[in-house]
């Protein structure tokens, strides 16, 4: 998924990509020998590198999400539509629906049965110090920082399971990045005076922390021991962290598997994103009956 979301950066052009690597700093021993496992694999060094107390990527970078959405969608046979509400599947005829709404992706009968978890996360904005220049790179930690973009750097994020409301800044939040940031990072100097904005959402997670790619599984059906799937309808959801690096992936995913053509993954990668394997599993352990009660 990474190497695919960052072919495409550079094929589309984007004017915000920048590849200007990523390190991951050993926060904990536990972090460090993880790091120190990753780099044993045999991955090529400008894919991942472990040194100096971190895990580097030197094909890594960022780029602006919205930016990428715009230049995606920058087709003649693509229409969109906004400001639109939909509520139910039951009149959409001839055509192919692929539901990737985020935590909005459970608000369907046909998918409510999905485990998707939402997330709420918040980005801190700060000014940049004289030391906090020197940043060449997106440094992660307990959290991250990008180097100083258009004069901001920034610094997130948090992480709290609760019900989707709009999604308003809290101080709070702004005081955790910052107190995270400045444990790792003391030597950047930065405080509550660089806070100047920032930018809170919802995330979307499952509780193997894998998405849920591919058709929508039939509940009624599995549970009579029937592997069935609903008509025409497949779903992109619960990238938590990494939609980034995972949602354009899973749109080559579903295509593949729309249109017959040989799939991007390997199949054994396929199962283990299926959403129906949380009803597999559930059947497996008795937690729901072949009858379909819980």
């Amino acid at each position: 998924g990474f190497c695919y979301s960052r072919d495409l950066a550079m094929a589309l052009s984007l004017p915000s990509w920048t590849p200007c690597g990523v390190a991951h700093l050993d926060i904990s021993a536990e972090k460090a020998e993880r790091h120190r496992l990753f780099a044993a694999q045999g991955y090529p060094a400008e894919y991942l590198e472990y040194k100096d107390g971190a895990l580097y990527q030197s094909l890594a970078g960022y780029l602006s999400p919205p930016e990428l959405c715009r230049a995606l969608l920058d087709h003649p046979s693509i229409k969109t539509r906004f400001g639109v509400s939909i509520s139910t599947l039951d009149e959409i005829e001839d055509g192919i629906v692929v539901i990737a709404l985020g935590h909005h992706s459970k608000n369907f009968k046909e998918t409510s049965c999905l485990p998707l978890q939402p997330l709420r996360g918040q980005v801190t904005y700060l000014t940049p110090t004289a030391a906090s220049q020197k940043i060449t790179g997106v440094v992660c930690h307990d959290g991250f920082i990008t180097p100083a973009v258009d004069g901001l750097h920034y610094a997130g994020a948090t992480f709290q399971r609760e019900e989707p409301a709009v999604p308003e800044l809290r101080q709070d939040d702004h005081a955790e990045n910052l107190a995270k940031l400045n444990h790792y990072m003391p030597d950047l100097g930065l405080t509550a005076a660089h806070i100047v904005g920032g930018r809170a959402g919802y995330r979307t997670t499952t509780p193997d922390k894998l998405p849920l790619i591919g058709r929508c599984p039939d509940y009624s059906a599995f549970t009579q021991r029937n592997s069935a799937f609903i008509k025409d309808v497949y779903i992109a959801a619960g990238f938590g962290a990494y939609g980034m690096t995972g949602a354009p992936l899973a749109g080559e995913m579903i295509a593949a598997m729309i249109s017959g053509e040989v799939m991007p993954v390997s199949m054994q990668l396929a199962k283990f994103l299926a959403p129906e394997r949380y009803i597999l599993r559930e059947l497996r352990r008795g937690i729901i009956s072949s009858a379909g009660s819980g």
